[in-house]
């Protein structure tokens, strides 16, 4: 897959969420820090409602770096 983005095959794990191509997941696992517009906003979206479903991912990601508002 990594032919068809231009990436080494590394990131192909970063990319996979639930068997399927997810941009969205391979960004915030790769970026060095997250933003978000409010601290509110930043903990809304470790509720799963609110996260499609990536909330494990975020969840992972608060203990390796902090949050900026």
């Amino acid at each position: 897959m990594g032919y068809l983005f231009g990436l080494d095959n590394k990131y192909f794990d970063a990319l996979i969420y639930k068997g399927d191509l997810n941009l969205l997941k391979g960004a915030i696992q790769l970026a060095d820090r997250i933003n978000t517009v409010s601290e509110t906003y930043a903990h809304e979206i470790l509720d799963p409602y609110f996260s499609y479903g990536l909330d494990d991912i975020f969840e992972s990601r608060t203990r390796k770096t902090a949050w900026y508002y």
